[in-house]
């Protein structure tokens, strides 16, 4: 995906193929380049669904990869119908690294694993990026690597 016009050919599918084949190297900025500059993230770990912007998102992402530097989607189902792309996943990591989930909240890593089943439904525009996501995500996991769900629902 080195161009605009290269993206804008990729169907609805081939862009979150690109995404998570992007998300599971922890390219964040392959991940970047398929989303459209006014992308938004909503979801079941946020506080009452509050939408993230792209730039939250990428500062989001680079922390949770520096903690977590295996992290990966493991695709159960894909399913694209028009501008939307329907995603069931395993989602794996293990907490290896000091995790600064935000100004002046640091966890220190436990080396455990986590495994989460994950829903996540995309919307691509009309120029072949993600407009935004909607991700259902059991977030009870990350008590398996020793953070409490609540901690994660006050800070993503």
């Amino acid at each position: 995906m080195d161009t605009k016009k290269t993206r804008s050919k990729m169907t609805p599918e081939e862009v979150v193929r690109a995404f998570i084949k992007a998300y599971n190297k922890g390219d964040v900025d392959g991940i970047e380049a398929c989303l459209a500059d006014d992308f938004v993230r909503f979801s079941t770990t946020s506080k009452a669904w509050e939408p993230m912007s792209k730039a939250d998102w990428r500062d989001m992402a680079v922390r949770f990869y520096a903690a977590f530097p295996d992290e990966k989607w493991e695709v159960l189902s894909l399913v694209a119908s028009g501008d939307t792309v329907a995603v069931e996943n395993i989602e794996t990591g293990t907490f290896t690294k000091q995790w600064d989930m935000m100004p002046g909240l640091t966890i220190q890593p436990t080396g455990n694993g986590y495994r989460s089943r994950n829903a996540v439904f995309f919307k691509v525009n009309k120029n072949g990026l993600i407009q935004n996501y909607r991700q259902y995500y059991d977030a009870k996991a990350f008590g398996e690597v020793g953070i409490q769900p609540e901690n994660i629902k006050s800070t993503y």
